[in-house]
């Protein structure tokens, strides 16, 4: 699971392994360790009873949490990713969710995990 976040913009992909856990488990996280007992983990999970994505900012941890019929149609289908705006004080923070493509640039990446990228199709 990749994380990236500039500016109000928060963006994780997943590769079709996690994927595959978010389907099963309803959930997948990964952990960042800074080492003396300091680390920071981002964690997506698919909730019932919420209607739209959100997050949730707790001290060291970034949860996505995606409603449970978008989060079992996003598994389940071609479709590429989420997207939601929230808005907040500085006029609104983006969460985008999306399936890890290949890169068309990038030699010596492992490509096994990752979907096809639409421009090699």
């Amino acid at each position: 699971m990749k994380l990236r976040i500039q500016e109000n913009t928060i963006r994780i992909r997943l590769a079709k392994s996690e994927i595959s856990l978010l389907s099963e488990r309803g959930f997948v996280e990964e952990k960042t360790v800074f080492g003396q007992g300091n680390e920071f983990r981002y964690r997506v999970e698919i909730t019932p009873g919420h209607s739209q994505l959100t997050v949730a900012i707790e001290p060291f941890q970034i949860t996505i949490v995606l409603p449970e019929d978008l989060g079992k149609e996003w598994v389940e289908t071609d479709r590429v990713g989420l997207e939601e705006i929230l808005e907040n004080e500085t006029g609104g923070l983006s969460i985008v969710i999306e399936k890890d493509f290949q890169c068309l640039h990038r030699e010596g990446e492992d490509k096994q995990d990752l979907y096809a990228h639409p421009k090699m199709r």
